[in-house]
């Protein structure tokens, strides 16, 4: 195979290891492939070969966490096999080729290498590989007093977060508003110009811990505008007065005037000077003496300027100076209730961080490489916990701007043009900035461009169109950079293609959107349907040839607002497809149906929920039999008498389900009305019946956390349906399922499918205000805040960075859904009478020139990408036939022996459920006996003491552990002092403690002495710290044997214990730990094929080896 273009750079990437290395990876390139590599020779290089337990491996999501780990550890035991195999003939493959380097690169025989790779995999649980969010989880529970919180505490998924908000806010404002308020004139001032609702919104915004309070507090106090502040007022003004030079000799137009006035607001602001009120009328249209670029640009410093003359610093310093006190209170009080929310756990991460210098130093020390993937959508906490980590030792920098780096010791890998995460925090200029921090300290850039993903006709597709577009912005967006088609990866089917299909709107009257959205949906359906499913042939991941299926197909949306309009559709050309990612389960007709029926049943006089229920399909009622019935006044169905069989239904549930906890109620309505059996003879039944029963666990959960009641539950519900709040509908696909598969850009992100549709090309980007938000730029220190109409200056500059940003990342996002597609990548859109700026429409119409959307051109040209173009009329797009009301299952009439056989398929699978859920797959000896003994009261979260002893104690049995491992019984015993001295160095977070390192020292004084101590020095040991995992009772049962040792002719497995038990108390332990010692001889005799004389317990406190079996 010919050598990749990349090969040094890859090479580079993965064997650096003085220098810190940025790998910039385009799409498709093997990222995971290169993170994995660069693990392999991290365990194996020489010298200071690391241990899996030294790295960390920061991943986007849980996945990919996954993926990296199955992948590493099937590359180490590849590794581990070669022994025992050997290497094929040819020593072809990759994994040959990597390990017959590593082996030559750092002289390392094939044994050397199989033990590290051993090592590394019996430890592999024990590494961090995973999300930022798990790792700051792991070093909050490590340290949780020393971070400020309960060690017990529990990650919020946001729910009990805003419940707690909800009580503390009303609280508050009772106080706050009461008939002698403490802040009341403060109060008459902001809600003369905004109101409560609005003030609600910015509250809970500060109660997040994304921003430090400190820096609240400094918004309070600030009177003068803040540095980056007056360096971007200099900048803007520089730009405005070189328009102003460029365009003063031609034709005056009043965009000169405009530029004036903004040069004299900017000017007076970075002098400290008051400024009017400025909102001159902005012509739209670029003259014709102006390139419309700079026109354009024009228009963003006058309306930048106009924002500013709006600016109110005072009244925004005065409303946060009301607010921070309740946030700040808030903050604590969600602590101390033993919660964090996912933002808290960065936030408390970083700043333990930040903070505790020895905790930061010992961290340092153990982590000896950090490696980040995807580290484009990382955000600037992400960022700043990874640079603690990376100092260099000796230095405790708490401005991450001064940090020094260790050389070596970060690998990150991300791609810019790539990153389309702003609305999770990702900021791609603070992205920049710590790029810009590494390669100024002395690290290394790797470029990966290969692409092993698509063929080359998307790629020269790809890359002619993004050149264009993707355009160099400082700090923003660096300069594209081709991705190169592996060799091999040649378009030569008809069905490897970039096709630009275009619906033809643009003759029609005024047309409704949603119209015309169907009319797209429909283009896409018969296209899939008449040329694409069965007719055209790719090839499979195994290299065969295959008819394309449903399986192959993603249609890819830049957002899921309107994604009915196409699941509609294919529907009724019955084209199975399963929705990936829709996040609005609030927004599903069974959810809003089944919240409509439990706020009838909480509150009879509630008209409207009654009228929803009887048009629901538990009521069956028409609009038009609903109408006349409202006309005689909806009837109580709590009345005595002769009533319809649903008001009965309705009475006997009510009755009932207000005396039982939320989760029974819910699950009482399940069992005694049809609303399950109704929801599975809709077309989408399956998924409906999931929904529904996802309430059930939602109640389950939150029932768990709070005093939940049935009118709370629905209260919140029926927020959360008003709002839309996000949240996906209940997962029912497998991977191997034959349907097409409908997903956003944003959730398409790392994946890939054969054939990609991406759809509503015309749409443009929803860039709505939000009525009140806090914004915070990492790398400038600087606050913005925006309420209503009022807002500061730097709301106003940050306003402004994140529109221009918003405009790169959508280019981005085009790029993203491209480089998807494997064979086949289709453009589908609308064609109206106006194209909108901002549009992948716009993007494409801006590389190919008016060619896009000429009907009478079939191929369009850009540089070397090749476009099929079909530009189709809109009376064409309509679906005869099948009507949308008729329910269909798989294309078959929907039968009641279907939707009863659908509800026992349900009930099976939640019966087998709750039996999996209930036992537990992997086990240890441990706990299988408290299980036999019985659950122990959980400790409350007062007894800290409790806690602390604990820890004390695992410490302790720990180091004993360790010690005992390592130590060579023909040493003499006088060297246990500096052993303990040794492994106190290495286990404890902070400086040995005198008082642990003397109760070691006696302990193994005490052991030394005895008999035990005397049989292990006489017997051969065959194997210390010994992990397995063996069969057991179907389950798995794993754990560690800590030492098999034969004496007298006999073998034995044993285990040190370093409880503080008196005497006589030994005789219960040895009654505790049978189950263990039966485990634990099974466990040798299965390893061994030998018989095991019996299971010892050794008591090092006492030096006694006690017989268990």
């Amino acid at each position: 195979m010919k050598e990749l273009q990349d090969n040094k750079d890859r090479l580079l990437a993965v064997t650096t290891f003085d220098k810190n290395v940025v790998v910039t990876a385009g799409a498709g390139t093997g990222k995971t492939t290169l993170l994995v590599d660069r693990i392999t020779h991290l365990l194996m290089r020489e010298p200071e070969p690391l241990r899996i337990t030294d790295i960390i491996a920061i991943t986007f999501t849980k996945k990919a966490a996954n993926e990296m780990k199955i992948r590493l550890r099937g590359r180490l035991q590849y590794f581990i096999d070669r022994v025992t195999k050997g290497f094929s003939d040819e020593k072809t493959s990759y994994e040959d080729k990597l390990l017959c380097d590593i082996m030559h690169r750092y002289n390392l025989s094939l044994n050397q290498i199989a033990e590290r790779a051993s090592n590394a995999i019996n430890n592999m649980e024990k590494a961090q590989i995973g999300t930022i969010h798990g790792f700051a989880g792991h070093i909050l529970r490590l340290y949780p007093l020393e971070a400020g919180l309960d060690p017990d505490f529990e990650e919020d998924d946001g729910s009990l977060f805003d419940e707690h908000f909800e009580r503390e806010w009303e609280e508050w404002l009772d106080m706050e508003l009461s008939s002698n308020p403490p802040h009341g004139e403060t109060w008459k001032d902001i809600l003369r110009k905004v109101s409560l609702d609005k003030v609600e919104i910015l509250a809970k915004d500060l109660c997040r811990e994304t921003i430090p309070v400190s820096s609240l507090k400094n918004e309070i106090s600030r009177e003068l505008l803040n540095s980056k502040l007056l360096s971007w007022l200099g900048q803007e003004r520089n730009k405005a007065q070189a328009l102003l030079d460029q365009y003063e000799g031609v034709r005056k137009v009043k965009m000169h005037d405009l530029l004036r006035k903004t040069i004299d607001v900017l000017n007076d602001l970075s002098a400290g000077i008051h400024v009017s009120y400025f909102n001159d009328n902005i012509p739209t249209k670029s003259p014709r003496d102006w390139l419309e670029n700079d026109y354009n640009e024009a228009v963003r410093i006058v309306s930048i300027a106009q924002g500013l003359s709006t600016a109110d610093d005072s009244f925004i310093q005065k409303l946060i100076e009301l607010i921070l006190p309740f946030a700040s209170s808030f903050r604590r009080k969600f602590v101390i209730s033993g919660n964090t929310s996912f933002d808290g756990l960065l936030s408390f991460c970083c700043n333990l961080l930040k903070n505790k210098l020895n905790i930061r130093n010992y961290l340092k020390n153990h982590f000896k490489s950090i490696l980040v993937d995807e580290f484009q959508d990382t955000d600037p906490l992400q960022y700043e916990i990874i640079l603690y980590l990376a100092e260099i030792e000796g230095k405790h920098e708490t401005d991450w701007r001064g940090i020094k780096l260790t050389p070596g010791k970060i690998f990150i890998v991300g791609d810019p043009k790539q990153s389309i995460y702003a609305f999770r925090g990702a900021d791609i200029e603070a992205y920049h900035k710590v790029v810009d921090m590494i390669v100024e300290q002395g690290g290394v850039i790797a470029n990966l461009s290969t692409n092993f993903r698509s063929n080359n006709g998307i790629i020269n597709v790809v890359n002619s169109m993004c050149r264009r577009i993707i355009r160099a912005r400082d700090h923003l967006q660096p300069e594209y950079v081709d991705i190169i088609a592996c060799p091999g990866h040649e378009a030569l089917k008809p069905v490897q293609r970039v096709e630009l299909r275009l619906v033809d709107t643009r003759h029609e009257d005024e047309n409704d959107s949603t119209e015309a959205v169907e009319r797209e949906a429909i283009a896409i359906g018969k296209f899939l349907k008449e040329e694409m499913i069965g007719k055209e042939v790719i090839s499979d991941s195994d290299g065969n040839e295959a008819p394309v299926s449903p399986r192959h197909i993603a249609i890819l949306l830049p957002k899921l607002t309107q994604v009915h309009e196409y699941l509609d559709v294919l529907r009724r050309l019955q084209i199975p497809y399963i929705v990936e990612g829709d996040r609005h389960f609030y927004g599903t007709q069974e959810v809003i149906d089944f919240v409509n029926l439990l706020r009838v049943l909480d509150n009879p006089w509630d008209k409207i929920a009654l009228a929803g229920v009887l048009r629901s399909p538990l009521g069956g009622m028409s609009d038009r039999e609903l109408y006349e019935l409202s006309r005689l006044s909806l009837p109580d169905y709590r009345v005595e008498g002769e009533k319809p069989a649903l008001f009965t239904l309705l009475k006997v549930l009510a009755d009932n389900v207000s005396l039982i906890p939320v989760p029974e109620a819910i699950h009482y309505i399940f069992d005694n009305s049809p609303v399950l059996e109704l929801a599975a003879s809709s077309y989408n039944g399956e998924q409906s019946v999931a929904n529904l029963r996802k309430i059930y666990k939602i109640a389950e959960t939150m029932s768990d956390k709070s005093n939940l009641t049935l009118k709370g539950f629905t209260a919140l519900l029926e927020k959360k349906i008003a709002v839309r709040e996000e949240e996906g509908e209940s997962l029912l696909s497998e991977e191997g399922i034959d349907a097409v598969r409908i997903l956003s850009i944003h959730r398409a992100k790392g994946l890939e499918f054969p054939v990609v549709v991406v759809g509503g090309i015309h749409g443009t980007p929803n860039r709505g205000r939000d009525a009140a938000s806090v914004m915070y730029d990492w790398s400038g220190g600087v606050i913005g805040i925006r309420i209503a109409d009022y807002g500061n200056n730097a709301a106003i500059m940050l306003q402004d960075k994140e529109k221009t940003r918003q405009e790169e990342e959508q280019k981005r996002l085009l790029y993203v859904a491209m480089t998807r597609a494997r064979e086949c990548l289709v453009l589908s859109g609308i064609l109206g009478k106006r194209i909108y700026r901002g549009s992948f429409l716009s993007m494409i119409r801006d590389s190919a020139g008016v060619s896009a959307g000429d009907s009478s051109v079939n191929e369009i040209r850009i540089d070397e990408g090749i476009i099929k173009q079909n530009v189709i009329d809109y009376t064409l797009c309509t679906v005869p036939g099948i009507s949308k009301k008729e329910i269909r299952m798989n294309g078959d009439i929907t039968t009641t022996e279907k939707i009863e056989e659908l509800s026992d398929l349900w009930d099976r699978r939640d019966k087998d459920f709750r039996t999996m859920k209930d036992k537990r797959l992997f086990i240890t000896p441990s706990w299988l006996e408290k299980t036999a003994a019985g659950t122990p009261k959980k400790k409350g979260k007062s007894e800290v003491s409790e806690i602390l002893s604990g820890e004390r104690s695992l410490i302790i049995g720990n180091i004993a552990h360790y010690i005992l491992e390592h130590w060579d019984f023909e040493k003499d015993t006088s060297l246990f002092k500096a052993a303990v001295e040794d492994a106190c160095s290495k286990f404890m977070p902070f400086p040995p403690s005198s008082d642990i390192i003397s109760e070691l020292e006696i302990m193994f004084e005490t052991f030394s002495g005895s008999s035990a101590w005397q049989e292990l020095k006489g017997a051969e040991i065959s194997g210390r710290e010994i992990p397995f995992t063996i069969p057991w009772d179907g389950q798995v049962m794993e754990g560690v044997i800590d030492v098999v040792y034969k004496h007298g002719g006999n073998i034995y497995a044993a285990d040190y214990k370093t409880d503080r038990v008196s005497e006589h108390e030994i005789a219960d332990k040895i009654k505790e730990y049978t189950i263990s010692g039966k485990i634990y001889t099974e466990a040798v005799k299965r390893c061994i094929s030998a018989d095991v004389k019996g299971f010892k317990l050794i008591f090092l406190r006492h030096g006694k080896s006690v017989n268990v079996i």
